[in-house]
């Protein structure tokens, strides 16, 4: 079938992910742990970050988790600070929502990208990991969400990646098939969940914490960057 609705991941797809997301992760873990650096050090390490290098590794909670998932992980290590998980977690994501506009770094002319794939007439949409909220406040410095067709979190009701859900709702709204839709994003997560959805391609990109090898076996096609998707629809 021909493509008609493009469905993006958010983070390493659409923002850069290691320039947004580490400063953002060592506030929040800094915070949660009490202002204690060792505490917040071992909880960083524990969900996938490499102290020495500063990046947050591929295949890990950090790199493609939600919110509950890294309260699982963090809460281990802080339980005694932060009380409830559903505390921490209120927590983890009250630091994300409201402090990742500042840091929230474009892959690439998200605007003009945006308004060239309208053009084509595409329905545009993104699924993200992150809640809604922090979604909505990480896009608006880039002036696209009006471009959007669709637009959902972790916590938007439609099931957590890689199920199969946020395609399906994408697909609901949009009036889409399945095989309509190509599903862009720079994880493992993302191309299982538009496999299993059935997506009618999936497409990789390297913007985010994977490499080429992680995505190969699940990808119909690996690109650099959101960037190149012009190219790639031309065909």
């Amino acid at each position: 079938m021909v493509i008609c609705g493009i469905l993006f991941d958010k983070d390493g797809t659409l923002i850069d992910f290691q320039n947004t997301w580490v400063p953002l992760y060592k506030e929040a873990s800094l915070i949660v742990a009490g202002n204690c650096q060792k505490t917040a050090n071992k909880m960083l390490v524990a969900s996938g970050f490499d102290i020495n290098t500063g990046h947050v590794l591929p295949d890990t909670v950090l790199a493609q988790g939600n919110n509950e998932e890294i309260t699982e992980i963090w809460w281990h290590h802080a339980s005694g600070i932060a009380g409830s998980k559903r505390e921490l977690t209120d927590v983890i994501s009250r630091v994300f929502s409201t402090r990742i506009a500042i840091h929230a770094a474009q892959v690439t002319n998200l605007k003009a990208l945006f308004a060239a794939l309208r053009k084509r007439k595409l329905k545009l949409g993104v699924a993200t990991s992150d809640s809604i909220q922090s979604a909505r406040r990480s896009l608006e410095p880039f002036d696209i969400l009006d471009q959007l067709d669709f637009l959902v979190g972790y916590d938007s009701g439609f099931g957590v990646k890689p199920e199969p859900g946020m395609v399906q709702e994408f697909a609901t709204k949009t009036g889409l098939d399945p095989a309509q839709i190509m599903m862009v994003g720079d994880s493992p997560h993302d191309m299982e969940m538009g496999k299993a959805a059935g997506v009618g391609k999936n497409v990789g990109v390297l913007t985010g914490t994977c490499k080429r090898e992680h995505l190969d076996q699940l990808a119909d096609h690996i690109i650099d960057n959101i960037a190149d998707l012009e190219t790639l629809l031309n065909g």
